[in-house]
């Protein structure tokens, strides 16, 4: 081999010197033969590079691309990847050119040298070259494919690591078209759509999840896109299309019962907001029949239900619905809960209207005795509904229930008073039959009072709601002595002009003693004249014109409280007691010990059911003006009805009247009725009531 080698290249160039190359080349083939390890990788070595040497000095002998070819072939099976591509490209511009088999060859070993060296853009370039070469349908253009698509997945791989996030999504997604039957397109398309999720580019991962469902559905991975889908749906605004991705998951038999569960119920709500109330309640329909434990959610979702039947003028229905609340709360046991008790509770209470309903429809007709019984029977049956619901203990219920209550024996005692009169009674009779009336009458009107008297007794325990505040309304009328007590509210200030000192004693006789007299502080008039502006407002009858200068004022006065308090008692008198609150108190920021102040806001509290809160600032107003007697008659008012201490009530009462300096028949009726509740009887001798 050796000799060959400088007849080929050491001497002068001849006839026979191409041959004495090729020659060489076949002598190593035949010596490596007789070697073994170290050696034998040596010697091929070497081989190689005589071989190239041969095709780059004799390019014209017939051997020459065969030689090269191989040469090529051997670098890349050394992984000598890079000297591998140069050799490669010196097979693809040979002239004249190789076969199509060599070029083939050829950008093979490019792809792969550059693959194997983590040149994944120059892989993809050569084997997108080498594609139209390789015919379709075979394992050869199949394993092409694989790494086509293999490089392009690795560029996006690359990519994400890099942070180019849309970038890497872009790539997994080239995979489709230029290796569409590639195995692994299955997991750049999902990937794609998991780093678009990630980017929350939900419209675009939207469009690529719904490509992946159709083109991929049989897939394994195929399974998830409804779950990510629907938060994509969600977080893109598509409420609809979100819950028929888990009207999916609810229905598939894999998920497990706790995901198809929540999927169900998700998806109702989804329906619902998305302004499907129908397919809303279908959806809970199905969540209840199929998954009634826990009972805590399957009660809720009869609650849904009974309202849809509401929204669907479907009274039934609802009525249905709502049965069906009481019945499973009943039976919840241990997976009762406060909000089950609150549902049952409220469906309870609806319940019982019809049974009202139909006691108020029956007439007392003569003969008295057929159209009472039947009333009395009624009457029976609504009880019994309240004081069911009553029996949940739930504090809105309970007052609601304590209402009605009342007022169907209210309603019994003044139906009989107002009962169709027999005919044919001659006036003595008839005026029996009155008083017989009224004596049946009234055990109906006081347990009216009892029941009512029950309501407006929670107060004690800061319960205030409408149906307590109704109850006190109606107790004021049935009881005026006792629940008719009422606060007085101030009047406005219009002015904060000092009046006119009126001195006591003889007038001063020297210029000396005058001069003594203090003055009154000067009034500012940047203050006074919108004072008396909003009081000639007030004189018209021009609240909202009177508002605007208070506001005004309160602003460029921030440390005056008359303007704000004067908002105060305008909300007052409107019933805004949550407005009232905010002014007062703002109020009492810029003057802590003004005593109307206190007191209005002692009003306020109790009117917000804030009886201790109230309570305070009364004391707080007494302790600035112990003889403010509007104080007194207020603080009354409150320990009596409100905080139930009646004892602490009276003395207020008589301060009240001690203060005013005229008779007030009204007062002095609730002091009369008082003593009977607090003196015993033996101190009341001989006082009239």
């Amino acid at each position: 081999a050796l000799e060959y080698q400088r007849t080929a290249y050491d001497r002068p160039q001849g006839p026979r010197s191409g041959a004495a190359g090729y020659s060489s080349l076949l002598s190593y083939d035949r010596h490596a033969e007789s070697l073994q390890g170290v050696q034998l990788e040596t010697w091929r070595a070497q081989s190689i590079e005589s071989e190239l040497r041969f095709a780059a000095t004799f390019p014209t002998h017939v051997e020459a691309p065969v030689v090269q070819v191989r040469a090529m072939q051997r670098l890349f099976d050394r992984r000598e990847y890079q000297r591998a591509i140069v050799e490669a490209g010196k097979v693809l511009t040979w002239l004249p050119p190789m076969p199509l088999d060599q070029e083939r060859l050829a950008l093979n070993v490019t792809a792969d040298s550059e693959f194997e060296l983590q040149q994944f853009d120059r892989a993809e370039a050569a084997y997108t070259r080498l594609q139209p070469l390789v015919p379709a349908g075979g394992a050869a253009r199949k394993a092409l494919d694989e790494r086509l698509a293999a490089s392009i997945y690795k560029q996006a791989e690359a990519k994400q690591a890099a942070g180019d996030t849309l970038g890497a999504v872009d790539d997994f997604l080239r995979i489709a078209a230029h290796a569409p039957g590639a195995s692994i397109r299955v997991n750049a398309e999902y990937d794609a759509a998991a780093l678009l999720l990630r980017e929350k580019q939900w419209p675009r991962a939207i469009e690529v999840l719904e490509a992946f469902r159709r083109n991929h559905g049989a897939h394994e991975l195929a399974a998830e896109v409804p779950r990510r889908l629907a938060g994509a749906y969600v977080e893109a605004g598509r409420p609809i299309e979100a819950a028929v991705e888990l009207e999916r998951i609810a229905e598939t038999a894999t998920e497990s019962a706790e995901t198809r569960r929540q999927a169900l119920e998700q998806a109702a709500e989804l329906n619902e907001k998305g302004g499907r109330p129908e397919r809303a309640a279908v959806n809970w329909a199905t969540f209840v029949q199929r998954y009634p434990e826990p009972p805590a959610p399957a009660i809720e979702a009869r609650q849904k239900l009974a309202d849809f039947a509401t929204a669907a003028n479907d009274p039934p229905g609802r009525r249905r619905w709502l049965e069906a609340i009481v019945a499973a709360d009943r039976v919840a046991g241990g997976g009762r809960t406060d909000r089950t008790r609150y549902l049952a509770a409220k469906a309870a209470l609806e319940l019982a209207a019809p049974a009202r309903d139909a006691f108020y429809a029956i007439r007392l007709t003569a003969p008295l005795k057929i159209s009472l019984a039947a009333k009395k029977s009624a009457l029976e049956t609504a009880v019994q509904a309240y004081t069911s619901a009553a029996d949940y203990a739930v504090a809105e219920v309970t007052t609601a229930a304590t209402y009605e209550l009342a007022e169907l024996y209210g309603r019994l005692g003044k139906d009989i008073l107002e009962s169709e009169r027999p005919t044919g009674l001659d006036a003595d009779t008839l005026e029996q039959y009155v008083t017989l009336l009224e004596e049946q009458s009234y055990p109906f009107e006081e347990k009216a009072i009892e029941v009512h008297a029950i309501n407006a007794a929670r107060t004690v325990n800061d319960v205030y709601d409408d149906w307590v505040r109704k109850s006190f309304a109606a107790l004021a009328a049935l009881m005026p002595a006792r629940y008719g007590k009422t606060e007085i509210i101030s009047d406005y200030i219009v002015s904060i002009a000092p009046a006119t000192a009126v001195l006591a004693g003889p007038v001063p006789a020297t210029d000396a003693a005058v001069a003594a007299v203090p003055l009154p502080p000067p009034v500012d008039p940047a203050i006074e004249l919108p004072l008396q502006a909003a009081g000639q407002h007030l004189a018209a009858e021009r609240l909202d014109a009177a508002a605007a200068v208070w506001n005004e004022l309160a602003l460029s006065a921030p440390a005056q409280a008359v303007p704000v308090y004067n908002l105060g008692l305008l909300a007052m008198r409107r019933g805004l007691w949550p407005e009232a609150l905010l002014q007062l108190q703002d109020a009492e920021q810029r003057s802590a010990q003004d005593a109307g102040v206190q007191d209005a806001l002692g009003i306020t509290y109790r009117n917000l059911g804030q009886f201790r809160a109230a309570e305070t600032a009364y004391r707080a107003s007494l302790a600035v003006a112990p003889e403010r007697a509007a104080t007194h008659r207020n603080i009354g008012v409150l320990l009596d009805l409100y905080l139930r201490q009646p004892a602490e009530a009276l003395p207020h009462f008589e301060r009240f009247l001690a203060l005013g300096g005229t008779s007030d028949k009204q007062v002095s009726a609730w002091i009369a009725e008082l003593k009977q509740r607090v003196i015993p009887p033996a101190q009341t001798a001989g006082v009239v009531p």
